[in-house]
């Protein structure tokens, strides 16, 4: 008996420091059991922003905006204003070892990418950094369903 609580116990020891460093993103999970394109694939509303540090409030220009990120790689950001709404659609990717998010559009024949660092990916919080000539936004975006 005393064995099976020894072995126990070093088996619980061993698993707790392979989970250590298991944390992909600044702002966890530190495990997940969905893959983080199940995670990531949704439809999204902006939450907060927080721009060069300083959280922005309640903000009109984001309360209507969502974005939504298919499994087949592309997205639509969608921004609502009264009766109209306006729709941007392009693709996805994860980049540099599945830390940030690549977007991509094209606009009348110009591309253009922007890449994000992930700080939180889970099933219903998205937290997003980018970074565009010094300043830096982080928006927390939470999930739609």
């Amino acid at each position: 008996m005393k064995k099976v609580i020894g072995i126990t116990l070093i088996l619980a020891l061993i698993a707790g420091i392979s989970f250590t460093g298991c944390k992909k993103y600044d702002d966890g999970p530190t495990i997940s059991l969905l893959p983080k394109k199940m995670r990531l694939v949704n439809e999204w509303e902006t939450e907060k922003v927080i721009y060069n540090g300083v959280d922005q409030g309640t903000n009109a220009s984001w309360e209507n905006e969502t974005i939504e990120f298919k499994s087949n790689g592309d997205y639509v950001y969608t921004a609502a204003s009264g009766s109209s709404s306006n729709s941007i659609t392009g693709n996805w990717e994860f980049d540099n070892n599945n830390e940030d998010l690549k977007t991509t559009i094209t606009f009348l024949g110009i591309t253009s990418t922007s890449i994000s660092k992930i700080l939180r990916l889970k099933s219903n919080e998205l937290w997003l950094e980018h970074t565009d000539n010094g300043n830096v936004t982080e928006t927390h975006l939470a999930s739609k369903n």
